[in-house]
């Protein structure tokens, strides 16, 4: 198993002499990103609610998990299901949602809608997880970015499980650094990304820890369990405002 961890890279000399790229112009780039079905709801900043642990979870499904890597997809969610029930049990107030791909793996879709966390509702679903179609990171990420700024109250935090590169539409690396980027200037909540490639170069992710990811890679099922539930552990303990990348 490998974590991915950068140095700091040293001050370009360019920086030092005001001679960077226009913070308008970097603007204007993001405003071309988050359109239409890669747009964020960037309207009043919500208060968070620190008791609350708010959670968008992606699970790839696509066709290149059909078989094997399905099945154990299903079980490792249905661990962290378990999981997240055992937190709920003992008072913690968790929301959450899942969400996959569509048919065509053109666009991101929901399987369980976000809200109040049930088990029930994720085990019913999770037993009939479909891989079907292609992989489009970029819009999955921006969709349930989407829908944690519509419904999330507390600390949000968005999972993404995936065995493959984007195969539609933008870059993840661009959409979740304007992401970023748009929460940090409205002064809105963060959200902090976690991303699990499963049996996939883990290196093709390195520029999502730029905009503050956490990156794992899991190989076979027990991998993928214990990557998974380190995670939720992670989500679920972590101080508010504590960055989960790594170092």
């Amino acid at each position: 198993m490998r974590r991915l961890s950068r140095l700091p890279a040293a001050l370009p000399l360019c920086a030092l002499l005001a001679c960077a790229q226009p913070p308008d112009d970097a603007d204007r780039a993001c405003a071309d990103i988050l359109t239409g079905e890669y747009a964020i709801n960037q309207g009043a900043v919500r208060t968070v609610d620190e008791s609350v642990t708010s959670i968008a979870i992606v699970a790839d499904t696509s066709g290149s998990m059909s078989g094997r890597k399905n099945a154990q997809l299903r079980e490792a969610l249905g661990m962290m299901v378990d999981h997240l029930d055992t937190y709920r049990a003992q008072g913690r107030a968790i929301e959450a949602g899942l969400y996959g791909f569509t048919a065509s793996g053109a666009a991101a879709r929901t399987l369980v809608p976000f809200g109040a966390f049930s088990a029930d509702r994720f085990r019913d679903e999770i037993g009939s997880l479909p891989a079907d179609g292609g992989t489009p990171l970029g819009r999955a990420i921006a969709y349930a970015e989407r829908e944690l700024d519509e419904h999330a109250t507390g600390r949000r935090s968005l999972l993404l499980l995936t065995d493959g590169r984007n195969e539609r539409g933008r870059n993840p690396v661009d959409v979740f650094g304007c992401v970023v980027e748009a929460n940090r200037e409205r002064a809105d909540a963060p959200t902090q990304l976690y991303v699990i490639a499963f049996e996939t170069d883990v290196d093709y992710f390195s520029g999502l820890m730029d905009h503050g990811a956490y990156v794992r890679d899991a190989s076979g099922a027990l991998e993928l369990q214990e990557t998974l539930l380190g995670n939720i552990r992670m989500i679920l303990e972590a101080p508010y405002g504590a960055s989960s990348r790594n170092r």
